[in-house]
């Protein structure tokens, strides 16, 4: 991954995840010159512009043979876009339009976000580009799609939506991958891209957006997911390896890291994790899980093991609950 992010590339490894209104909100907020490049052909009607007579999907296919820069529409002052009519897939389209588009990517002096819509980006396209990130809600479809897509992406646009069973912790661990940004869900962004005013900048997207087109990747995130991976991958003691909750038939192991402190769960699967809290010693999960043994055969056992526990706040900056 590059540290100038000059080229970034936003996709879902499942449909209606929100990459082109995310795109289209990084843009916008930008005060340097950014040039969003649509694969998908929904960013014209989301920035609620004309449709083209011509777009990059047609001039893929060699026609017309007049430069990209002709194709590019003005969305406001710093924001253009390279629009295509159809969905476009680079590694079924000719080697040389491609090339061509790519050098135009490189060299443009503008910042490029690229909307590749849904399904692992062209091998080509990831080639160029600085970093890839995927877009996705909290939803186990989604994060199964994506890790049976076998690209490691990134970083982690988190569409968060409310009452969800999975968090920020469980996405990152399965997409293998920190979250450098979160979007909450709220029905006033629907309402702006359905009267076409998202262009006049929609705050509770953009204040959000603001790290996708950073010329640093945001370390916070980076670090915070290094420091949660450390943790998951040297459990030391373990409190049980099948715990069960009630009426979803899930089974988990449940332990505590000596080196960090953190007690967590892992689902059977090994795609969920579950952060429980921080116990600075043995004794004090010993403590938190009077007679566990007697609990974890029982069919809502994990439900117990959440009820003596306090479980850590989820915030922006995921910081780690106090030592006991």
């Amino acid at each position: 991954m590059s540290t100038d992010n000059h080229i970034t590339v936003l996709w879902a490894a499942k449909g209606g995840s929100g990459t082109t209104v995310t795109t289209a909100a990084a843009a916008l907020h930008e005060i340097r010159v950014v040039v969003i490049v649509d694969l998908r052909g929904d960013m014209t009607d989301v920035l609620a512009t004309p449709w083209p007579t011509v777009g990059l999907s047609d001039w893929l296919l060699g026609e017309p043979a007049h430069p990209i820069d002709d194709l590019v529409v003005d969305i406001d002052p710093t924001t253009r876009l390279l629009p295509t009519r159809t969905p476009i897939d680079l590694d079924q389209v000719s080697g040389e339009r491609v090339a061509i588009l790519h050098r135009w990517m490189r060299d443009t002096s503008a910042i490029v976000l690229v909307d590749a819509g849904t399904g692992p980006p062209a091998e080509a396209l990831l080639e160029i580009a600085d970093r890839n990130l995927i877009v996705t809600r909290p939803c186990y479809l989604a994060l199964m799609k994506g890790v049976r897509s076998g690209l490691k992406p990134d970083g982690v646009v988190l569409v968060n939506e409310p009452k969800r069973s999975l968090n920020a912790s469980s996405v990152e661990h399965c997409l293998s991958a920190p979250i450098v940004a979160t979007i909450d869900v709220h029905p006033s962004v629907a309402r702006s891209v359905d009267a076409g005013l998202l262009t006049g900048g929609h705050n509770h997207v953009t204040r959000t957006t603001a790290v996708i087109t950073r010329p640093e990747p945001d370390r916070t995130a980076i670090d915070r997911w290094r420091d949660l991976d450390e943790r998951r991958q040297s459990p030391d003691v373990d409190y049980g390896m099948r715990w069960r909750t009630a009426g979803s038939g899930d089974e988990w192991r449940v332990s505590w890291n000596r080196r960090s402190g953190a007690l967590y769960a892992t689902n059977r699967n090994e795609t969920v994790v579950e952060d429980l809290g921080t116990f600075a010693t043995e004794a004090g999960v010993t403590a938190a899980l009077p007679e566990w043994g007697t609990h974890h055969h029982n069919p809502n056992g994990f439900e117990w093991v959440r009820q003596q526990v306090v479980p850590p706040t989820i915030a922006p900056e995921f910081p780690g609950p106090a030592l006991r």
